[in-house]
């Protein structure tokens, strides 16, 4: 992992950090879908749900000027962001799953 970082950080290309961001929502959308067995097609939805969530905010920070659109500044904030979206939402789709 740490060299497939080192690498997306000495580029400077804007495909290669929203490849990376692309993987960690996929990577989180499959963890989070599979704690919800009940909800069809779940790792569909907890993939769109951190998708949506994660892009528009991370819009705003860069948007906004909040620190520059670098892989160094990128890559950190957005796994922070997408590791807490994936816990919120498996922790939503499983509590539905006892509310039934």
């Amino acid at each position: 992992i740490g060299f497939v970082l080192q690498f997306i950080f000495n580029r400077q290309n804007i495909a290669w950090i929203l490849l990376a961001y692309l993987f960690m929502v996929s990577v989180a959308g499959y963890t989070a879908g599979k704690r919800a067995k009940h909800v069809p097609k779940g790792m569909y939805v907890a993939g769109a749900s951190i998708l949506a969530g994660t892009s528009v905010t991370m819009f705003l920070l860069v948007v906004l000027n909040v620190f520059p659109f670098t892989p160094r500044y990128i890559i950190p904030v957005a796994g922070m962001m997408v590791g807490n979206a994936m816990t919120v939402t498996g922790v939503t789709m499983k509590t539905g799953e006892q509310i039934r």
